[in-house]
């Protein structure tokens, strides 16, 4: 864990994503879920390339220096969902960062002896209990989270109805070496190693590879580079918050299939944390999503 120098001369912070104690594991056997209920999966998403999210996105957010990839990830996907919501996207800086790794983990900027980097299901718990800046004053909550399975089909359906995900591996040396703007990542011929442990964002899918986004810059990861990286204890998460409602009604020309979201989340495993047990998850998204659907309608003018 610290600091490397890229060939581009360039500085970026690895082995800031701690291995998660929880051992989070998705069966299939078990959940069996159906890809083809979500409906067509686009060739190619775009949630990333959207313009009101590139200056998040291109901002490395204090990974340069610190190990909080995993909340610099956090910030980057709540401004890609909040741009497919066709919302104000939040123009975070380094200290939104730097606070809520600090509350997550102990850090203090002052103190080296305190950046000791934070494992995703602290991060992502957090998100669901205590949120994230997301405005002046505006706290983003999470509704839930859950692990989906690493393979091609799969991530690319997840990706495509919960707005990207976010990918926590360790990385081989190969791969930090070669993070130069549009570089592919592809199946290394080194070993991934437990002390490089990073989180980046999934920003979009593809057929043959994912557009990825870390350390401010837009990489390409292959399916199978992620398949080896699941193998040395890598995983992919996606979340579902007030974010991802809004742009599934305002994408679906007759509105949200409020049911078939939910049922997507709960058939992929997604659960409320303990926190919350007191709600169930359809009850929380319910509530959630009704007091969404009637704003929009205020805003439109007519029923969805």
């Amino acid at each position: 864990m610290g600091i490397r120098i890229l060939t581009d001369h360039t500085q970026i912070h690895v082995g800031g994503r701690k291995q998660p104690k929880k051992g989070w594991c998705v069966r299939l056997s078990d959940l069996s879920p159906n890809i083809a209920g979500f409906g067509p999966i686009p060739d190619q998403t775009t949630y990333s390339q959207n313009p009101a999210c590139q200056a998040v996105l291109n901002d490395i957010l204090g990974n340069d220096k610190y190990g909080c990839c995993t909340e610099a990830d956090q910030y980057h996907r709540q401004a890609i969902r909040q741009a497919a919501a066709g919302q104000s996207v939040y123009r975070c800086v380094t200290e939104d960062v730097l606070d809520t790794y600090g509350r997550d983990t102990g850090f203090v900027a002052t103190d080296p002896n305190t950046d000791n980097g934070a494992s995703e299901d602290t991060v992502l718990t957090n998100h669901v209990t205590l949120g994230i800046t997301s405005g002046t004053g505006l706290i983003n909550k999470a509704t839930g989270y859950l692990v989906i399975p690493s393979d091609r089909d799969m991530v690319r359906a997840c990706s495509s109805v919960f707005v990207g995900a976010a990918i926590c591996c360790c990385l081989p040396e190969s791969w930090i070496q070669n993070a130069n703007p549009g570089s592919t990542w592809d199946m290394p011929t080194d070993p991934f190693v437990p002390d490089n442990g990073h989180c980046f964002t999934l920003g979009d899918q593809g057929l043959d590879r994912l557009n990825i986004w870390t350390w401010g810059r837009p990489l390409f990861l292959t399916y199978d580079a992620l398949a080896a990286s699941a193998q040395s204890g890598g995983n992919v998460y996606v979340e579902l918050d007030a974010d991802v409602i809004v742009q599934g009604i305002t994408a679906a020309p007759d509105g949200l299939d409020w049911p078939k979201l939910v049922a997507l989340f709960q058939a992929l495993g997604g659960a409320p944390p303990a926190s919350v047990s007191t709600m169930t998850l359809i009850e929380k998204l319910e509530r959630e999503g009704m007091s969404l659907v009637e704003w929009i309608e205020r805003q439109i003018g007519r029923k969805l």
